[in-house]
């Protein structure tokens, strides 16, 4: 019998890597909250907070410049935790495609 092993694809990874962020990030938003970091947004790449910003836009674009893959999250500080990992997906498969086309006021923004 032959057995058959599934490559992962590309959309598969990158959807394993941003719920890995979003697990990452829902572990550490206790101690997030409790320090300088409440009401910013934080930049996650490889379940790891590189960085915070005032703005889910700043986030967002420093995003783009720093992870040419276009795989990475941006979530809010806050105890009302928003799961916006389909979105992100979404997000990242425009910018790897040079489809992406931003307005001004960042969709799902919620500032």
């Amino acid at each position: 019998m032959e057995r058959i092993v599934k490559k992962e694809t590309m959309r598969e990874a990158q959807q394993r890597e941003v719920d890995a962020n979003y697990e990452a990030f829902k572990q550490q938003l206790p101690k997030l909250l409790s320090g300088q970091y409440a009401g910013k947004h934080a930049l996650i790449k490889n379940q790891k907070m590189v960085d915070f910003f005032d703005t889910s836009n700043d986030a967002f674009y420093a995003g783009v410049e720093r992870f040419k893959d276009g795989i990475f999250s941006v979530q809010k500080v806050t105890d009302e935790v928003i799961d916006l990992r389909l979105w992100r997906y979404a997000l990242s498969h425009s910018i790897r495609q040079g489809a992406l086309h931003v307005s001004g006021d960042f969709a799902l923004n919620k500032e």
